[in-house]
């Protein structure tokens, strides 16, 4: 073969898995520098970021590719979270060396690693695998009232008309502070839950919420506190973790016995589309995963229409 590289991080024939990995899983590595340039031997060097202990592997002469002698070695990716970050050291017969960096080869100088980030495997939430999920961006959401910005973090002022323009403007000092504001809150993203869900909306992702001087507040001035101008912490608790109302509405009708005809209704669909015998795959769990999800809400919120009920009474 004459492809030029000795290494690239990014071509599984050199490094495979692709990308980042999961914890303990083993990593291949093929090092391949031309026959002539005389090197016998291949080391792999890493250094942990969070530890920072150095891990050294020898990579062995596997076989010879035209012109390019291939060095192989199988690195197994620790076991708990972590980066690694690596450059190889090749050695000649005669103890001479060169190091193999992002950079190419160099005799001397700063090392420019490659990073390999070792990741914990977790499964998708069965609710956020099976949704349809819909970004908010706070601001520019939906208004209800004209907000006050006076005393609130940051030299802001809010648009009045809710059609204006965005201002993207440097100030004297050549940056770009982004405190225009147009007001939108919490409760304004409440007031459309019911439309949201008419789209088929099941989860929502909202870019930050907490203080800050600016509209996008990403530059967040304190993760522990919801930005007055969006509302407040009971807004989010007590607004935005229900229902929308119609839905709520919907499951709280009937009687008791008709909600267990429902879900046995609900039990056969899923056990129909399995055979006996057969696994619980991801065919299976895309199809139904949500149900079991939505089954539990429908549970909740009818058990508080029945002790409602009970009290009542």
């Amino acid at each position: 073969m004459r492809d030029p590289f000795v290494f690239d991080s990014r071509s599984e024939f050199c490094k495979k898995p692709y990308g980042a990995v999961p914890c303990g899983s083993d990593v291949v590595f093929h090092v391949r520098p031309l026959t002539r340039d005389g090197y016998s031997r291949c080391v792999l060097v890493a250094r942990r970021e969070f530890s920072g202990e150095e891990i050294q592997m020898e990579l062995l002469p596997e076989a010879v590719d035209g012109e390019r002698t291939r060095f192989t070695g199988v690195l197994t990716a620790p076991s708990e979270p972590e980066l690694l970050w690596y450059h190889f050291r090749l050695i000649r017969s005669d103890g001479s060396t060169a190091l193999l960096d992002q950079s190419g080869w160099q005799e001397t100088g700063e090392i420019q690693s490659w990073q390999l980030t070792v990741y914990e495997k977790t499964a998708t939430p069965l609710w956020f695998g099976g949704g349809g999920v819909y970004q908010i961006f706070p601001d520019r959401f939906c208004r209800l009232s004209l907000p006050d910005p006076t005393g609130l973090v940051g030299n802001r002022w809010v648009h009045e008309n809710w059609n204006d323009q965005p201002v993207w403007a440097p100030d004297p000092d050549g940056e770009v502070r982004n405190r225009d504001f147009f007001g939108g809150s919490l409760n304004g993203i409440t007031a459309k839950l019911d439309d949201l869900a008419a789209l088929g909306v099941t989860v929502l992702y909202l870019n930050p919420i907490f203080e800050s001087a600016s509209n996008h507040r990403y530059n967040t001035a304190d993760y522990l506190r919801i930005d007055p101008m969006l509302g407040t912490e009971e807004d989010f608790r007590r607004e935005l973790d229900k229902w929308p109302a119609e839905k709520q509405r919907a499951v709280g009708e009937g009687t008791p016995a008709d909600w267990a005809l429902e879900c046995a209704r609900s039990c056969r669909v899923v056990y129909d589309w399995a055979k006996p015998g057969d696994d619980i795959d991801e065919g299976f769990l895309r199809e139904h995963g949500a149900l079991p999800v939505d089954q539990a809400l429908r549970g909740a919120y009818r058990l508080a229409r029945v002790l409602n009920d009970l009290f009542d009474n």
